[in-house]
């Protein structure tokens, strides 16, 4: 059973007021007070984000009329078993773990204000429910352990048990929200507007995971994932609903909780894999208070601490109208959806303020590139760009210079580039994966080669549509065939060749 916690607005501020080490973008005082996480490197410092950045947590509409991408998030039709079995077969090497059930707290700041006790009552609730009962009985009893730790704002749902509709009755909670399966609206519904989600199992069984057993001297011979066919389906379940969160919203990193029975395990998502903790017996005290730190650490931190990109900002109604009435980019506005992307400038040191809504673009998969595309509006000068969203691999070189020389030796069809650039966190550099740096000392079995990705943004001029919505005759294939075959030329020009440039498509320039 799925639960999700959410916000009952999707504005929210930096700074939290109940919070001891907070941090604002463009603010200039000392980090003395914020404990940077392990092994940051201060080798490379990003650009301070503008004073006054409200970043917007509203989720990103999809890519419309996409076979492909709707085939692939199919999470409640008949195909959810052979769905969630790939999905565990494409991220076993991805998980790592167990790692120390504390691990959150390299992430999440300590709050000024103490947590809550809680009550006695509850210490041996979850111990004492029946496994072979119904699993919305469970999540009863779990609410009585988790409300009283989330912060002003945040309330849960849970949107998966037919016919139970389900309603918080946090004090923060809006009375109108309820939520409840009927296929349609389905889980990715209700996942675009998530902060992190609790997936509960009735049974300690059902723990897809095995920690480290003691008596074995290294990590090497132990195996992390059962290897059952069900708990694969159960590993999937948390990849696809992960998957989703990501493509549906502004992300860097994402949490969520998996619940058996009585045991807990926290995991931590981002783009190079997941760090998944040790698992603990939430039906004691310690289990309690373990559980609710993490709850209120999660709830009273900044957005970026959550997982958000603080790059991605709330617009005011002027800059929505303007993208929704201009004639180019009616094709790709949401109402209610624009959001506006800061992009950092290298050469003239400043940030690029692009408009942006509906993708163009979106992700199919957990880890990785995981690009995404979106028409966009700069504000400075009215002009319609294309951005590129993806993560790279750290140490190749960037796209955007290699595109760059090829324009220095006046290859043919190449996209005019505006800017290009990794994205800033605000803090102690760009955004970056962290799962990579757990896996010489957390990861079990043959440890395998995960590499760390930065987020990284490519604009171009140069705008367009794929083949597949673009044509209008055969004449318009040979061209673009002919103008992708021109710019393949380049390999003998700089010894270079673009692994994108085959999929030239018929550009319109705006």
């Amino acid at each position: 059973m799925l639960i999700t916690v959410k916000r009952i607005s999707f504005e929210d501020c930096y700074q939290s007021e109940n919070s001891a080490k907070t941090y604002l973008p463009g603010d200039t005082r000392s980090d003395s007070n914020v404990s940077e996480p392990t092994g940051t490197s201060t080798a490379s410092i990003g650009p301070f984000l503008p004073k006054g950045s409200r970043p917007c947590l509203k989720p990103v509409p999809i890519v419309k009329d996409d076979g492909q991408w709707n085939e692939e998030r199919r999470v409640e039709d008949e195909s959810s078993i052979a769905h969630y079995e790939r999905l565990d077969r494409q991220f076993q090497d991805y998980f790592v773990g167990p790692v120390p059930k504390d691990f959150y707290r390299e992430f999440l700041p300590e709050t000024a204000s103490p947590m809550p006790r809680f009550r006695p009552s509850l210490v041996g609730a979850l111990a004492q429910f029946n496994p072979t009962g119904e699993e919305q009985l469970l999540c009863r009893t779990l609410e009585k352990q988790t409300i009283p730790y989330l912060g002003e704002g945040f309330y849960q749902v849970t949107n998966d048990t037919p016919g139970f509709p389900y309603c918080s009755d946090h004090p923060h909670h809006d009375k109108n929200v309820v939520f409840q399966n009927n296929k349609d609206p389905s889980v990715s519904r209700d996942l675009e507007t998530s902060e992190l989600y609790f997936e509960v199992k009735s049974s300690v069984s059902d723990d897809p995971f095995r920690d480290h057993n003691p008596l074995l001297r290294t990590r090497t011979s132990h195996r992390f994932l059962k290897s059952a066919p069900d708990h694969a389906i159960r590993r999937g379940q948390l990849v696809a609903y992960a998957t989703d969160a990501f493509a549906r919203q502004h992300r860097q990193s994402y949490y969520s909780v998996l619940i058996c029975h009585y045991r807990a395990r926290i995991i931590r998502w981002d783009r190079s894999g997941a760090l998944v903790s040790e698992s603990f017996d939430c039906s004691n005290a310690e289990g309690i208070a373990l559980l609710g730190d993490f709850l209120w650490r999660f709830t009273h931190a900044p957005p970026a601490a959550r997982g958000w990109d603080p790059t991605v900002l709330i617009t005011s109604k002027e800059d929505e109208s303007a993208f929704a009435h201009h004639p180019v980019l009616k094709e790709w506005y949401e109402e209610g959806s624009v959001a506006k992307l800061l992009m950092w400038n290298q050469e003239k040191e400043k940030f690029l303020e692009l408009l942006v809504s509906r993708s163009a673009v979106s992700p199919l998969s957990m880890v990785g590139r995981c690009t995404r595309g979106f028409w966009a509006l700069d504000k400075a000068i009215g002009l319609v760009v294309f951005v590129k969203d993806t993560w790279r691999v750290c140490g190749m070189e960037p796209e955007g210079k290699i595109i760059q020389k090829l324009l220095d030796h006046k290859v043919r069809n190449i996209p005019e580039l505006q800017s290009h650039g990794d994205v800033p966190d605000g803090k102690y550099g760009f955004q970056h994966t962290w799962t990579q740096r757990y896996v010489k000392d957390y990861y079990c079995g043959r440890k395998p080669r995960i590499p760390q990705y930065t987020h990284y943004r490519l604009v171009s001029k140069t705008v367009g549509h794929s083949l597949a919505h673009a044509l209008e005759n055969s004449r318009q294939l040979l061209l673009a065939t002919r103008d992708a075959f021109q710019g393949v030329l380049c390999f003998e020009t700089d010894r270079r060749f673009h692994g994108k440039l085959i999929q030239v498509l018929y550009y319109n320039s705006f």
